[in-house]
């Protein structure tokens, strides 16, 4: 479950301007919180902490090294991290996670006498690679990379990609998330309607089996499946002449060659899931 936002530093308020209007440096950082605060509240409360796009991690052929393509990611305080460019002959010597975070660092010092006269923030992403794979949520894992025989194995089980995160009255969110192949929902789901799966498609669950048509659009609930099966197995102990709820739990027949008999184990008669076992005797 997402915290709760702490809202003692968030913007509430942003620049009002008019013609004529004296403007300081903390009204354009205030314009620029406002909507830096608000940008990142919903990719935190409504995204999912992940890769958006690109950022493949690949073994380079004949060397010990990947390269990372370019790509985008959202971590999990709600940053968009742009890898702008491929990062290429990254060096591996053993077992590591690469890793992408968030960083901004200041640029364009105007007046070098100043010394925080810079004019510009560069947000320039950390690509690090960690021997210990870390659960920070400040951290996009891009992949795990194995060095055998020379060769580096890209691993690229552990990759996240961003999803939807749907908030709820109880606070219990219902998280999607996608890899291309398959869909992960993390919670409960409602279909309103049809379900398809594969080529098939689903109408409704049934709580009877019918027998007397082959519906390919309904599937049978767990109880129906097991009346079913249990007025099978009666049917068929009835048609041996074995135990019912009806019938002692032995049954013997004297016959001209010998005592022919069914008992039951696990259970008593009543209990169809007994193990029933042919008694017989040969003069």
């Amino acid at each position: 479950m997402v915290q709760q936002q702490d809202w003692t530093n968030f913007s509430l308020q942003r620049p009002n301007y008019f013609p004529g209007q004296y403007l300081l440096d903390e009204d354009f950082e205030l314009a620029h919180k406002y909507l830096s605060d608000r940008q990142r509240y919903i990719n935190s409360r409504l995204h999912l902490a992940g890769i958006v796009e690109g950022l493949e991690v690949e073994a380079m052929a004949g060397e010990t090294a990947v390269t990372v393509k370019a790509g985008t990611a959202i971590d999990g305080e709600g940053n968009l991290i742009v890898l702008a460019e491929e990062k290429t002959n990254i060096k591996i010597n053993s077992l590591c996670w690469v890793c992408l975070r968030y960083h901004q660092e200041p640029k364009v010092l105007q007046q070098p006498e100043i010394p925080d006269s810079f004019t510009r923030f560069a947000e320039t992403p950390l690509l690090t690679l960690e021997a210990i794979e870390t659960k920070d949520a400040k951290t996009v894992l891009l992949a795990k990379l194995v060095v055998e025989n020379g060769q580096v194995q890209v691993d690229n089980s552990v990759r996240q990609y961003s999803g939807a995160r749907l908030p709820s009255s109880q606070g219990e969110e219902i998280n999607l998330r996608s890899d291309g192949e398959s869909l992960a929902i993390k919670g409960n789901l409602s279909v309103s309607g049809s379900l398809k799966l594969g080529e098939s498609l689903i109408s409704f669950v049934s709580e009877t089996i019918a027998t007397d048509s082959d519906r390919t659009d309904v599937v049978p609930s767990e109880k129906a499946v097991k009346k079913h099966i249990e007025a099978k197995i009666k049917e068929r102990l009835a048609a041996l002449n074995a135990p019912t709820e009806e019938k002692p739990a032995i049954s013997l027949s004297t016959q001209p060659d010998g005592l022919y008999g069914w008992s039951t184990e696990g259970g008593g008669a009543e209990d169809i899931s007994s193990v029933i076992k042919l008694i017989s005797y040969r003069a």
